[in-house]
């Protein structure tokens, strides 16, 4: 499977963790999505946990391939999303089946992606849940 650099960490292999307030000496831990590699599979290139810089994510992928034909949300913050190109990519930092930042950032991106979901249904889904276009979300 191809690899490509890590876009959570920019390929360094590590994240931020915290800053010395008496030193100003800024830590670091190893990434959470690569494990360190600095790289991942090609479908997770645009992943990262922050759903904001998800929804910048996917709207560069929605320019680039168009609006999805499929969304899989999982039950790990991930959702898999499947473009008419046939191109797959997973993102992460949106979630479902409550009120919060994760699932208003996941309203925006189904949304923008041209699935007519409300925060309210947003609220109610219990993962796995796969969107469909043309098929309402019941």
């Amino acid at each position: 499977m191809k690899k490509v650099q890590c876009s959570h960490c920019g390929g360094s292999g590590k994240e931020w963790a915290g800053m010395s307030f008496d030193t100003g000496q800024i830590q670091y831990r190893t990434c959470s999505v690569c494990k360190g590699t600095g790289s991942v599979a090609a479908e997770m290139s645009h992943f990262t946990q922050y759903p904001d810089v998800s929804l910048e994510k996917a709207r560069e992928l929605i320019r680039k391939h168009g609006k999805p034909v499929e969304i899989c949300i999982a039950g790990n913050h991930d959702i898999r999303v499947v473009f008419k190109d046939g191109s797959r990519y997973i993102l992460g930092g949106f979630t479902v089946g409550y009120r919060g930042t994760g699932p208003d950032y996941c309203e925006k991106f189904l949304n923008e992606a041209g699935f007519e979901v409300s925060i309210d249904q947003i609220a109610e889904m219990e993962p796995p849940v796969t969107l469909v276009v043309g098929q309402p979300y019941k």
